[in-house]
């Protein structure tokens, strides 16, 4: 994130809020504030994607999650729609930070797991293979713990109709004065 704007391939959500998002207030960081409005909402949440473009790859971020506030995320998501999404999310619930694996179909909300951290810094990844979306997260970024595997179809055209594709996205939602800073973020595709 070395760029003074965002590049043109990345995608918001409706009309962004520009002051959500900054390259210049931690040089060599996107920082993304949270807002009220999550990304389960079909108004303007902070978040910027990329689309999916292959079956294998492995789309990984490092973030800084040292200033989320209580009741805040920041995360990694395969983003179809506002319904239909996987998340691999950070929260912070009584001062204490979690790693949280987070599915989203319809109207059916859950976190399949929530793993406290003693950090201020992870890796995120969501790997896609043949059978669908690994959700795994790492405190070094050499070993990563797998939180859940699920599959493509909830989040197919045949399972919500309508469909511009699943986009990998960062977000920050939640508590009014959180901010997270992303440090970087790949898009490695399997040949």
């Amino acid at each position: 994130f070395s760029c003074e704007k965002m590049p043109i391939h990345w995608f918001y959500l409706c009309n962004p809020d520009s002051t959500r998002y900054s390259f210049s207030e931690r040089p060599g960081y996107l920082r993304l504030k949270a807002s009220e409005v999550n990304i389960d909402d079909t108004a303007s949440p902070t978040f910027v994607a990329r689309r999916q473009t292959e079956y294998e790859f492995k789309a990984t971020t490092l973030v800084d999650f040292s200033n989320l506030k209580d009741g805040a995320q920041a995360g990694l998501t395969a983003y179809a729609a506002a319904h239909y999404h996987y998340d691999v999310e950070v929260r912070t619930k009584g001062r204490k930070h979690y790693i949280a694996a987070n599915i989203r179909i319809d109207n059916s909300d859950n976190t399949v797991v929530e793993i406290p951290v003693k950090a201020d810094k992870a890796y995120l990844r969501i790997e896609g293979n043949r059978n669908g979306y690994v959700l795994q997260y790492s405190l070094d970024g050499k070993k990563y713990e797998t939180l859940t595997e699920m599959g493509y179809r909830p989040l197919s055209t045949e399972t919500i109709g309508g469909f511009t594709g699943v986009m990998l996205g960062l977000y920050a939602q939640g508590t009014e004065g959180s901010y997270a800073d992303f440090d970087s973020y790949s898009y490695v595709v399997s040949l």
